[in-house]
Order: structure tokens, then C-alpha cells, then sequence
């Protein structure tokens, strides 16, 4: 007599896709990343592409807002609830911030900003524009920003990368 069993020895696992989608954003700044500064990720996720975010903060109550401010890692919601975020970091020129994607409504797109602040809120480096990303496509997006040059070189956006995991 042969028995043979079948399965994982970590019990049932979920089909493709329904845990562990993941976003990690990263912002390389010209130079080292300061705690005197506060770096936003914006994203809409309302699935109209012509509705992305500006680099006004004013204008962003209806969108998740991650931010790096004073050492802490948050999303806030477009409801005004407010999430820490465990898996980031800021080391040397880059900002990093991994998301689940359930906290962003399991989005299939998603427009996306990027800004610095100093302290007080005032913009000092932005995106030119918001970019769409459409993560049914594509799961690794890199762009590089030539436009909004300042001075402070720690708030100075040189690169974001987007990568998407599932």
C-alpha cells in the first residue's frame, strides 16, 4: 500500500496574485537625503488618467499621500486615516517606501507624483508632471527628472523608480 500526499508544508496557499502585491518607490536625490526635508509619493488611483496629481500639496485630499517626515514613513489615506509604514528606509541619496497595494485599493493604474518639502511646505523639487503607470503592463518603472533643479541638493530629485511585485 502507497499513500502519497499532496500540498504545501506551509498549509493552503493563495492562488496567484492575492497576497503580497507590493509597490516599492524610490526617490534618488543629487545628494544625501536630510531629515530637513519631507518627501512625498502621491498616488491617484481613480483609473482616469487625465485626474493625476499636481506638486501642490494643497490639492492632494483626495489621494494617498506617502511621506518620509523628521525619520517616520506614513500613507495617509484619501479618507484622512493614517498608516505607519514598516518597510522603508532613507539611506545616503535615496528614499525608499514598499506599500502593499491593498492599502491603495488594488489598483490596476496609478498616477503618481513626486515631491520634496522643506520643513515649513514649501515645495522645492517636484515631478514636472504627474506619470501613469499602468501596473497590468509593466512592473518596473524608472524616471528621471531634469526638470525643477534647486539648490538644496538633498531635495533635489534626480531619479524615481517604481516596482511593482507580485
Amino acid at each position: 500500500i502507497s499513500i502519497m500526499a499532496t500540498g504545501c508544508a506551509r498549509g493552503d496557499q493563495p492562488s496567484w496574485g492575492e497576497i503580497g502585491k507590493t509597490m516599492t518607490v524610490r526617490g534618488i536625490m543629487k545628494g544625501l537625503a536630510s531629515s530637513q526635508y519631507i518627501y512625498y509619493f502621491v498616488f491617484d488611483t481613480d483609473g482616469n488618467i487625465l485626474t493625476g496629481p499636481k506638486a501642490d500639496p494643497n490639492t492632494w485630499d483626495n489621494y494617498y499621500v506617502a511621506r518620509y517626515d523628521g525619520g517616520n514613513f506614513y500613507l495617509k489615506k484619501p479618507d484622512g486615516t493614517q498608516i505607519f509604514i514598516n518597510d522603508a528606509s532613507a539611506t545616503d541619496v535615496t528614499v525608499t517606501m514598499t506599500i502593499n497595494l491593498e492599502d491603495l485599493n488594488s489598483p490596476n493604474s496609478i498616477e503618481f507624483m513626486a515631491v520634496t518639502t522643506d520643513i515649513q511646505g514649501n515645495v522645492l523639487d517636484s515631478l514636472r508632471n504627474y506619470e501613469v503607470l499602468n501596473i497590468q503592463y509593466r512592473r518596473f518603472f524608472s524616471f528621471t527628472d531634469t526638470t525643477g533643479e534647486t539648490s538644496e541638493s538633498g531635495a533635489d530629485i534626480s531619479r524615481i523608480e517604481v516596482e511593482v511585485q507580485f
